[in-house]
């Protein structure tokens, strides 16, 4: 649908090391999701997801993402490119093998890659300065404990990365539980 410099900007990101590590190497391209995923971060990494709505469908959102990203000169598609790099370093220096999944417990066995977490972490990972980036990474274990309880009580946050994920209320949850989350930590 989007031919042009947009395809080729998502399959060499797709392949990039740092997506590959902190996925682990578990989304396949036999279908493109990895591809999917990585538009995904680009379209909220363009705009706020305060400013998401659906009078569209999802489909038809991401699909706007890749004209805006052919149309993109190429100098905004190499800054993409590096807060790419830098959030998808950061997910796997704070979760390590268990970045972008439901957990429950610590250590408890994996669940696969979650769409909605991906692009929720992604973004707001992105959207933190260097040096909250870096104390993100030394409080890593916060973090995680934090994620864990949301996940355990907030049956709304479950339900925001579980189904129906495209609806703005919960595009807008999920992003806002786990700004939540950063915060609480960064500004203590």
């Amino acid at each position: 649908l989007n031919q042009g410099p947009a395809t080729v900007f998502l399959k060499e990101l797709s392949g990039e090391a740092s997506f590959l590590k902190a996925t682990d190497n578990s989304i396949k391209d036999d279908r493109m999701a990895d591809r999917e995923f990585v538009l995904r971060f680009v379209a909220f990494a363009t705009m706020p997801y305060e400013q998401y709505s659906t009078r569209e469908d999802l489909d038809t959102f991401l699909n706007k993402k890749m004209a805006e990203l052919n149309e993109m000169a190429a100098v905004g598609r190499s800054d993409l490119k590096k807060r790419f790099i830098r959030a998808m370093d950061g997910a796997y220096k704070i979760f390590g093998r268990a970045a972008f999944r439901k957990q429950y417990a610590v250590n408890a066995s994996r669940f696969p890659i979650n769409k909605a977490l991906f692009e929720a972490w992604a973004a707001n990972l992105d959207r933190l300065t260097n040096r909250d980036l870096e104390l993100a990474v030394k409080s890593k274990k916060e973090i995680n404990e934090k994620f864990i309880k949301t996940m355990n009580k907030d049956r709304d946050f479950e339900a925001a990365i579980s189904q129906g994920t495209g609806d703005t209320k919960k595009v807008h949850k999920r992003f806002s539980t786990i700004e939540t989350i950063l915060r609480g930590v960064l500004d203590d």
